[in-house]
């Protein structure tokens, strides 16, 4: 039940992310909380979309830069600044 909640979550900042940012982020810190209050695990495709630091719903080259660096990728949150690094 919780994990269709954050699913569910998901798509609403996924379709909200243009027109109503904050709510969009506001929807990431549920999704967050959710998974935290009932030991959900989300899924690595859905954590690697939320900034850990603002809690922002990231999209590459509209809310996060990606770049590619010597032996990983270099995500970078375009509101916050905050960087995550993955090896290739």
């Amino acid at each position: 039940m919780a994990y269709q909640r954050i699913l569910r979550l998901f798509e609403l900042a996924e379709s909200h992310r243009h027109i109503h940012p904050e709510r969009s982020r506001e929807y990431m810190r549920l999704a967050q909380r959710i998974a935290m209050r009932y030991r959900v695990k989300m899924p690595r495709e859905l954590k690697m979309r939320v900034c850990k630091g603002c809690s922002t719903y990231l999209v590459p080259s509209v809310t996060m830069r990606v770049r590619i660096r010597d032996g990983y990728v270099l995500y970078t949150c375009l509101l916050c600044g905050r960087e995550k690094t993955l090896p290739i």
